[in-house]
């Protein structure tokens, strides 16, 4: 007797922990990460696995189809959001589920408006959202792909292959002062993730041609402002989701 195995496929697997976490959850099927770079950890059970591969050269040489495929934060190293859907639905099964997720660097105030001023002397001005506009300004140049994060949902739609498919937006703090536990929790891990963030980002804001100073004036007030938490700062993740028809 054949005995049925789903397969599930991790786009931009990352350190592999969700696909390790997948293999465990359901032992009886397969599990491939992929990504541009190796993952941090290959060590995962024996029905999980691991390949470095550029999903912009399609998804036909992995030789599978999937039952479920899964896609987190990979615009920056995606030529076209669009390509990447009609690639990702050649391979999935009908039934399939399709999961995605991605986080813009925008950062909104308490009323979801947008905070784009530059200045120190203009309203609304946050040094933790200038810090992150310009890196997203440098990003953008080599990977415009970054701007079509928000978009995921309405591109899903113009792939006619989609039983049904839908999409959500959450938005999550910056800094843990929610009064819910979990929200806050989140927002320690942001806070933290920003933390490293701003050691990995100073080289590259130098070698961009910023001045040394106005990097650590920008890095340390934004630090301070993130410890602080007199500004209520959030940013956004777009989930979608689609069944194959």
């Amino acid at each position: 007797m054949n005995i049925y195995t789903p397969t599930i496929l991790d786009i931009g697997t990352g350190s592999g922990i969700w696909a390790v976490q997948m293999a465990l959850e359901f032992p009886r099927s397969q599990v491939l990460g992929i990504d541009l770079a190796a993952p941090i950890s290959t060590m995962g059970p024996p029905n999980c696995r691991f390949k470095t591969y550029d999903v912009n050269q399609g998804l036909d040489g992995l030789g599978m189809t999937f039952d479920v495929v899964h896609i987190r934060c990979v615009d920056q190293g995606v030529r076209s959001q669009v390509d990447l859907i009609s690639t990702v639905a050649k391979v999935m099964r009908p039934g399939g589920i399709f999961l995605s997720i991605g986080g813009s660097s925008a950062v909104c105030d308490e009323q979801d408006g947008l905070i784009t001023a530059e200045a120190e002397d203009e309203p609304g001005f946050s040094w933790a959202a200038k810090l992150l506009r310009i890196n997203e300004r440098i990003v953008q140049r080599r990977s415009p792909g970054i701007v079509d994060v928000p978009k995921m949902f309405q591109n899903l739609k113009k792939i006619d292959c989609w039983e049904e498919c839908g999409g959500n937006k959450v938005r999550v703090a910056l800094s843990p002062w929610e009064n819910d536990e979990r929200e806050r929790s989140v927002g320690e891990m942001m806070r933290s993730n920003l933390y490293g963030f701003a050691d990995a980002i100073r080289p590259v804001l130098q070698l961009e041609g910023y001045h040394p100073k106005d990097v650590d004036l920008w890095i340390s007030n934004a630090l301070d402002e993130l410890r602080r938490q007199e500004r209520h700062l959030y940013v956004n993740f777009f989930f979608s989701w689609a069944i194959k028809r």
